[in-house]
């Protein structure tokens, strides 16, 4: 959706009437915006009208920006719940150049006989609950693959490049070990592991469920080096903490791959890249432990 720049503050002025909060933002600065001629962004950050010292987790207008498509979501802030809509679209600048961002809308619900039923009912609770859900996966309680195809990981990327490193892990000889042991032990492994790589790696690293018992470890601001430390970390642990046979002392023995980027850009191509070449060093070293 285009327009031109000398039309959007009337169009902003017009569905005020209509919404509490309207406003350009854009979301990968994380900067409310206003257009002249060209484009101002304000000092303070967006997500500050939710009271919040960080971009939102579930950063609606960021997903509406990388998607091109129009999203919605509930927010809270002091026990009251407000609707988000947020639409990607075009500025024609004086200049004749485009620039990107997002249209928010956002309207308090006013309803007080509905409103006093969903709080005896815990559903600001619910909610919170629900957006957290969107991103976790169910069996064990880290990061869904939905979280890496939105790439919710890439906040901050683009003005802010620097070192990444993608480890994708996986089982040797899970499946096996499901045929002789049972589901319940595999689903306990699966579980345990994901929970000991997210206890090995740092607060602004993460650890995505990918589907069945592989996983990818994403490392910000790391270098080859410090990911040889988490591997190794991980291996040593793994020993004494993931055994699945008491009586024959078996453990999980994971398989490590690794992809380094030292400009990382948060671009389709730049994730793709990094997860395939991960990906192929992992079944290089499979075959090594094959052996």
């Amino acid at each position: 959706m285009e327009y031109q720049y000398h039309e959007i503050n009337h169009m902003i002025k017009n569905l005020s009437y209509f919404f509490d909060v309207v406003r350009l933002v854009d979301p990968i600065h994380c900067h409310r915006i206003e257009v002249d001629q060209g484009i101002t962004r304000k000092q303070k950050k967006c997500y500050e009208v939710w009271s919040k010292s960080d971009r939102c987790e579930n950063c609606i207008s960021y997903q509406a920006y990388q998607q091109q498509k129009r999203l919605t979501k509930f927010e809270l802030l002091n026990d009251e719940i407000y609707f988000v809509i947020s639409t990607p679209l075009q500025i024609r600048l004086a200049d004749d150049s485009l620039y990107s961002c997002v249209l928010e809308m956002v309207v308090k619900n006013s309803n007080k006989i509905l409103m006093g039923h969903l709080k005896n009912n815990d559903y600001f609770e619910n909610i919170i609950l629900y957006e957290k859900k969107l991103y976790e996966d169910a069996l064990t309680q880290v990061y869904n693959r939905r979280f890496y195809a939105e790439k919710s990981f890439c906040y901050g990327y683009y003005n802010d490049r620097h070192e990444i490193i993608f480890i994708v892990t996986d089982l040797k000889g899970f499946k096996q070990i499901n045929d002789q042991y049972g589901h319940i032990v595999g689903d306990t492994i699966l579980y345990e592991t994901a929970q000991l790589i997210s206890r090995t790696i740092r607060k602004q690293d993460y650890v995505i469920r990918m589907g069945g018992d592989e996983f990818l470890i994403i490392l910000d601001h790391s270098d080859e080096e410090g990911a040889r430390r988490v591997i190794d970390e991980i291996k040593e642990k793994s020993c004494h903490e993931l055994i699945y046979d008491h009586v024959e002392k078996k453990h999980v023995i994971l398989n490590f791959g690794m992809a380094y980027d030292a400009d990382f850009d948060g671009s389709d191509e730049s994730i793709k890249k990094l997860y395939y070449e991960a990906d192929q060093n992992m079944y290089h070293d499979k075959k090594i432990n094959l052996k």
